[in-house]
């Protein structure tokens, strides 16, 4: 089952274009390809930092309640062209939660379950994961085909052990911490470029610091970071007793829904090429 979203959970608009004849002379050339996709890279970073801030605070306020929160939830990341800087690309989001319940307790189990659930789906058309599968979207996300699935983040407040975020269950910590602010998490995303991501959400013991693993560059056009971002191999990310099953099964169903996004797309461009022929017709 999923859950009713009860905070807002829009991303925080793209760096404004600078204005005037030097704005327009300093964008006439498309940046490299490296820069558009390492700021986007980095873009889905912080939209995963922001949506684990709001499910810790979710989770908590929710945690006595009849309706309590699983302590496990998916983004599906999108690509689309930047509203506000020219060819630039942009992140937005659709989310996914469910109610505390033991089918869906176990990470890496949830994850090949819904892979297995949704593989045999996604060969056909029609299926957009933003209706089938989300409880909310940023309302700045485009329609029909402006946006494209581009990856999936996996955020949990089990934090995994093995690694050097603060560890230990969502149980444990409901008992120990006084605040959202206390509360650890840990994001995994794969990207459709093969990027892989572990991302450590802190507390306020470490000043909720927010840090990334990638196999990928995550940096932003601008120059200016609000976290940093470390390059590690996936290998070692693989090889991590916390993070190589939930990475495996992750990568599965992002592949399952990236077909899907595929198949909805291609059955898009397929009924606006047909409308557009009868049009051609009718006129002739």
């Amino acid at each position: 089952m999923t859950a009713r979203h009860t905070h807002t959970d829009q991303a925080q608009p793209a760096q404004a274009a600078p204005a005037g004849a030097a704005a327009d002379a300093a964008q006439d050339k498309r940046p490299d390809d490296n820069t558009l996709y390492a700021d986007w890279r980095y873009q889905a970073a912080e939209r995963v930092q922001m949506m684990g801030a709001h499910f810790k605070i979710n989770a908590w306020e929710q945690r006595f309640s009849q309706d309590k929160l699983a302590p496990h939830a998916l983004g599906y990341l999108y690509l689309q062209h930047d509203r506000r800087r020219r060819k630039f690309f942009e992140v937005a989001a659709a989310w996914h939660l469910w109610l505390d319940h033991p089918d869906v307790r176990v990470l890496p189990r949830l994850l090949f379950e819904l892979h297995h659930q949704f593989a045999p789906r996604a060969a056909g058309v029609g299926f957009d994961i933003r209706e089938e599968l989300s409880v909310g979207h940023d309302k700045h996300m485009a329609s029909d085909i402006g946006a494209v699935y581009a990856g999936l983040a996996v955020i949990s407040l089990d934090t995994a052990p093995g690694t050097d975020s603060p560890t230990g269950t969502w149980e444990k910590v409901q008992r120990t911490a006084r605040s959202p602010l206390d509360v650890p998490a840990v994001s995994r995303i794969v990207l459709t470029d093969k990027t892989t991501m572990v991302c450590y959400h802190g507390t306020r013991a470490e000043y909720n610091a927010f840090t990334v693993q990638s196999t990928h560059p995550v940096r932003p056009a601008s120059g200016s970071r609000l976290f940093e971002a470390y390059s590690v191999d996936r290998q070692r990310m693989l090889a991590d007793a916390g993070h190589g099953e939930v990475l495996r099964w992750a990568g599965e169903l992002s592949d399952t829904l990236a077909q899907a996004d595929n198949g909805r797309i291609t059955a898009l461009k397929a009924a606006a090429h047909a409308n557009t022929s009868r049009q051609g017709r009718r006129q002739a």
